[in-house]
């Protein structure tokens, strides 16, 4: 099973411009894709300090950078992802609701994982 793995910043900054509202999409991502997503929060990724073209709040799903990331581009980010770690049929299915409870959820971003 491939996983995504979402990295939510939550700096200052990024928590102040939406990243408490990416937070809340953590138990969305979770109840629909299981154990396929693992996510954590981060206390800065850093990138507001590239420059003004760069803007929070900031997501890193897999390798790709999310920069003023709103829930909408967060869940689309990681649909992507799972599409193309599984091929178009399984990301069919996935929207379809075919094979839910597959996954186990990890932790939420911020929760330690102690197990």
């Amino acid at each position: 099973m491939n996983q995504v793995h979402v990295t939510i910043c939550t700096g200052t900054a990024c928590y102040v411009m939406g990243g408490a509202d990416l937070l809340g999409a953590v138990d969305i991502l979770l109840e629909k894709y299981g154990g396929r997503v693992v996510c954590e929060g981060s206390t800065c990724l850093g990138y507001c300090k590239l420059g003004k073209q760069h803007k929070a709040p900031f997501v890193k799903v897999n390798d790709r950078l999310l920069a003023q990331a709103t829930v909408e581009s967060l869940e689309k980010a990681v649909e992507e992802a799972l599409g193309a770690a599984a091929g178009d049929g399984q990301a069919d299915a996935d929207r379809s609701g075919a094979g839910k409870g597959e996954g186990v959820p990890g932790p939420a971003c911020g929760e330690a994982d102690n197990g």
